[in-house]
């Protein structure tokens, strides 16, 4: 996903990260030694951990802090928004990592209350009593993410099936077994 979206900006074209809220974000960050923020998202990957930094409150070298992600077209790549981040706004293409609060599974979309990490909102997912409104509140939330692309989006799920299922999908897509008339 990141090497896709790096050779769209490569291009000229505006290309952002964005996830769900699946991580632990704190306020003001974890500055490391050097007081600088910290990598939030935290990604095991077949080629080992990958990480990058989710709506940073401080700067780093290589991003703006949050308020400036989406807008900072020589640094915004360097860190992963958020919904409250990018909502309203749009990219050429847009980089989706679908975190662990919602995965496929058999035949459906499962919201998972104990995978969401959105403690900070009033209105939030973890405010849902009901397992009905947390799903919604947790697809709207990617729904958003989604169309950020005006080009096109990109996606990532951490979680194998979730990743097969939507591989599967894209291959129907792209190579329908019936042809499209």
């Amino acid at each position: 996903m990141k090497s896709f979206l790096e050779e769209r900006i490569k291009d000229g074209l505006r290309a952002r990260m964005v996830a769900g809220f699946c991580w632990k974000w704190t306020k003001d960050g974890k500055p490391d030694e050097n007081g600088l923020a910290t990598d939030h998202v935290h990604i095991k990957t077949e080629d080992g951990l990958w990480s990058y930094p989710w709506n940073a409150r401080q700067r780093r070298p290589d991003a703006p802090e949050a308020t400036r992600w989406a807008i900072d077209d020589e640094f915004g790549f360097g860190q992963i928004g958020c919904v409250f981040t990018c909502h309203g706004l749009e990219f050429d293409w847009v980089g989706v990592v679908i975190g662990p609060d919602l995965v496929w599974r058999t035949d459906r979309w499962v919201a998972r209350r104990g995978e969401h990490k959105d403690r900070m909102t009033v209105q939030g997912v973890e405010k849902a009593k009901k397992d009905a409104k947390f799903d919604e509140l947790v697809r709207n939330a990617y729904r958003i993410l989604l169309t950020r692309g005006l080009r096109g989006a990109v996606l990532y799920s951490p979680d194998t099936e979730t990743r097969e299922y939507l591989a599967d999908l894209v291959e129907q897509i792209v190579r329908p077994e019936q042809p499209l008339v």
